[in-house]
């Protein structure tokens, strides 16, 4: 997909009065370069939900988000750090197979309003955590906590925390 047609499409989107876009995933530089180029010339800026792609494969072997030595929980942690960095404009990722990749040099981070971590849940995923992690049951991080959450509520909150203690301490900015 080309600038001139995400342009186009964002000019669409606003005329629909329209004024957030969802994405599920790390998209490639393109697009948030022609976010960022919109948002400079328009009347009217269109804002970011950001959605955070895991690893199906992995979801579907391990069944559990702490299984592996926690490979889940840390790949999922990588992809939120990365698009923090993607979103100040400070970002290269490595080419790989089914991924964006890229220099991500455009700072769109003043219009994305927030996080949509993860995916639409697998019910047996959900299960498996609980199942496999019942000594999990809160976490006590630098801004987000849970007291008597499940497994599984336990690590979205670790997850959470995280994204936002990267960016808080490295960009000095934070986003729900």
């Amino acid at each position: 997909i080309t600038k001139a047609e995400y342009l186009r499409w964002f000019q669409y989107i606003s005329d629909m009065n329209s004024d957030v876009i969802r994405v599920y995933t790390t998209q490639a530089p393109v697009f948030y370069d022609a976010l960022y180029e919109f948002n400079k010339t328009s009347k009217k800026p269109l804002y970011l939900l950001q959605g955070v792609y895991l690893r199906e494969d992995l979801i579907m072997k391990l069944d559990d988000a702490y299984g592996d030595h926690e490979a889940i929980k840390k790949d999922f942690i990588k992809s939120t750090q990365e698009l923090v960095d993607i979103f100040h404009g400070k970002a290269k990722l490595p080419e790989r197979l089914g991924y964006a990749s890229g220099e991500y040099k455009s700072d769109i981070s003043e219009y994305v309003i927030g996080w949509i971590l993860g995916i639409e849940w697998d019910p047996m995923f959900v299960v498996g955590t609980i199942k496999h992690n019942s000594s999990k049951g809160g976490y006590n991080g630098k801004f987000l906590y849970t007291d008597k959450a499940s497994p599984f509520e336990t690590f979205l909150c670790e997850v959470g925390d995280q994204v936002i203690t990267y960016e808080a301490e490295k960009y000095k900015m934070m986003r729900p």
